[in-house]
């Protein structure tokens, strides 16, 4: 009688049988190498990130270049850095606005210094005239008409400028009608600045300047200002300026003198 076909067992030869379970073993080996590496990966790459979230890389140095006028406290608050922000997580570029908006502020740039510093280099705006304003203060403006600072007295060395508006708080801007004397007052030459009192807006966008003790100077529009200031330093040095009335240089090269 033949055997049943479902009891028949197929002996495997010894030596196959090690052999397949080698490469099983060798698999499972070179499986577990992998997912250790893997996993080696990630975790590098988590404690990199991890490491630079640490509050050991926040801002922990501010250094500062070029500030005279604008107080390190202000510009720290206004910029944000004074929080101590993380490192990493610092737009430079942002930075630089916040700075920029500040009155004195006319250009600034922010960079990195790993671990925990900042480095930041600011232009300051130059006070070139000062405007009385409403409540009898002093405005300092620069050349654009940007009020930088509000003084409760004059400030030496600088000509005034009137009949162009009122100044509003630091860092607005000045009227447009204020152009035309702050660019006279810009090229006034130093040698006769503190002969010069104020800087008027005339009527039709002419330019007068009224003069310490007494006397007017009458610029016509705000062109040929090279030849008119080398005229008008010319005439205030040289000539006799007693009982000036009128000193007319809107012809800078035939500049006529009237006195009282």
């Amino acid at each position: 009688m033949s055997a049943s076909p479902t009891s028949t067992r197929v002996r495997i030869d010894p030596r196959i049988k090690r052999r397949r379970i080698e490469v099983l073993r060798s698999e499972g080996r070179k499986r577990l190498r992998n997912f250790t590496a893997a996993f080696g990966v990630v975790a590098l790459a988590a404690g990199a990130v991890g490491a630079t979230r640490t509050p050991l890389l926040d801002v922990d140095y501010v250094d500062v270049a070029g500030i005279e006028h604008t107080p390190r406290e202000e510009l720290l608050a206004a910029t944000g850095l004074d929080d101590h922000p993380l490192l990493i997580d610092l737009d430079t570029d942002q930075v630089a606005a916040a700075a920029r908006r500040l009155p004195w502020v006319a250009t600034a740039e922010a960079a990195k210094k790993w671990p925990r510093t900042v480095r930041l280099s600011i232009t300051e705006r130059v006070a070139k005239a000062v405007v009385r304003t409403e409540t009898g203060q002093w405005a300092l403006a620069d050349i654009e008409g940007r009020i930088l600072e509000v003084l409760p007295e004059r400030p030496p060395g600088l000509s005034a400028i009137s009949k162009a508006g009122l100044p509003g708080a630091p860092g607005t801007a000045m009227p447009e009608e204020a152009a035309a004397p702050l660019a006279v007052a810009a090229a006034l030459p130093e040698a006769v600045r503190d002969k010069v009192g104020e800087v008027v807006a005339a009527e039709g966008g002419n330019i007068e300047l009224n003069l310490w003790p007494s006397g007017t100077v009458r610029l016509g529009p705000p062109d040929q200002l090279t030849p008119k200031m080398e005229a008008l330093a010319t005439m205030l040095t040289k000539a006799d300026l007693r009982r000036l009335a009128v000193l007319d240089l809107r012809v800078p090269s035939a500049p006529v003198l009237t006195r009282r």
